[in-house]
């Protein structure tokens, strides 16, 4: 008999945060005997010796070691995952984030009378010692989305949320009949081909929000300074994969962070990869959800010099213990 909900997680060289995530999920699983399913991009075995360890404290963990043939990527690392669904609902998670207390018995109780739930998040510094937002998405109450209102979920997912993994909990099958439509040469540098599929699944769909809180998020997790690249030009390249569903007003809205984000995010990386400024002005250009005036402004204010830079964000990095280490 097929299981009601599963936990995917991809992963690659974070044993320790794998840990702290499953230790946040397994105890929340053993009631309803839920299972996980791992894919591990990692060369070492340290991941491996872990899920050995941990599944004699849970046993319905499903490992799998992915060959280094199959390409060091976030997406053939997620190919791999896609192959492991055996369950009706499918929550792909983070390998880094933790779940919430009570976060599966609240997503027991709602999802059987829905195609997908939209989970709310905290977000958290990168030791989760202090939280720094409370909701990411901000409205306070639950909400039915009829069939056909899937550019309401997207929507309600600004400020880079409709990225985050986690965030969508939708059908086995339907993941796996969008996954069957995409063909292998166009997984490359895909860094947001769960995005892509999870909104091309809830087209036509009856889904519901979740306003509570069920994941903790870390902010700015050390991508060794990719940020900039990530929401320049490889987030708003996942949303056009969308524009056949999607219309281009809604996609422009969800694609853009503000242009302080981005400054942010783009002074940061310059200070992690100074030899890649040239690269960013690139990315900057390659934007397709910005503007003209956006562009200019963002491509003079990265060129503030470094010791500015620090003395202006540096304090606000150090209270949220975010790395300044060079990737």
């Amino acid at each position: 008999m097929q299981r009601k909900l599963g936990i995917y997680i991809p992963t690659y060289n974070r044993r320790e945060r794998l840990e702290e995530c499953l230790r946040s999920i397994m105890p929340q699983l053993k009631n309803y005997g839920f299972p996980v399913f791992i894919s591990d991009n990692s060369k070492g075995g340290e991941t491996e010796a872990l899920i050995k360890q941990l599944k004699e404290e849970y046993a319905d963990i499903y490992y799998k070691k992915n060959d280094s043939g199959l390409g060091n990527t976030y997406a053939a690392n997620l190919v791999s995952l896609l192959a492991m669904i055996n369950t009706e609902f499918v929550w792909l998670f983070g390998d880094d984030d933790l779940m919430k207390e009570g976060a599966v018995d609240k997503i027991v109780k709602e999802i059987s009378d829905y195609d997908f739930l939209q989970i709310n998040s905290e977000i958290w510094n990168n030791d989760f010692s202090k939280i720094l937002i409370e909701r990411k998405i901000k409205e306070s109450k639950d909400k039915v989305y009829l069939q056909g209102e899937h550019e309401k979920v997207l929507v309600n997912a600004t400020d880079g949320y409709a990225g985050f993994m986690g965030s969508i909990i939708t059908r086995g099958e339907y993941l796996k009949e969008e996954f069957s439509k995409i063909k292998s040469e166009d997984l490359s540098n895909k860094d947001y081909l769960h995005m892509t599929l999870f909104f091309r699944s809830i087209v036509g769909k009856r889904g519901k929000f979740i306003s509570e809180p069920l994941i903790k998020y870390r902010n700015l997790s050390n991508l060794g300074g990719k940020e900039f690249e990530i929401w320049m030009y490889s987030f708003p390249k996942a949303l056009e994969e969308l524009r056949s569903l999607y219309s281009d007003s809604i996609l422009k809205h969800v694609g853009t962070l503000p242009v302080y984000s981005m400054v942010g995010i783009a002074c940061i990386n310059k200070i992690q990869n100074p030899d890649k400024i040239r690269f960013y002005k690139e990315l900057i250009g390659k934007n397709t959800a910005m503007n003209i005036a956006e562009k200019s402004v963002l491509s003079v204010l990265i060129r503030i010099p470094d010791p500015v830079i620090k003395i202006m964000i540096y304090p606000s990095m150090k209270r949220n213990k975010l790395t300044m280490e060079k990737g």
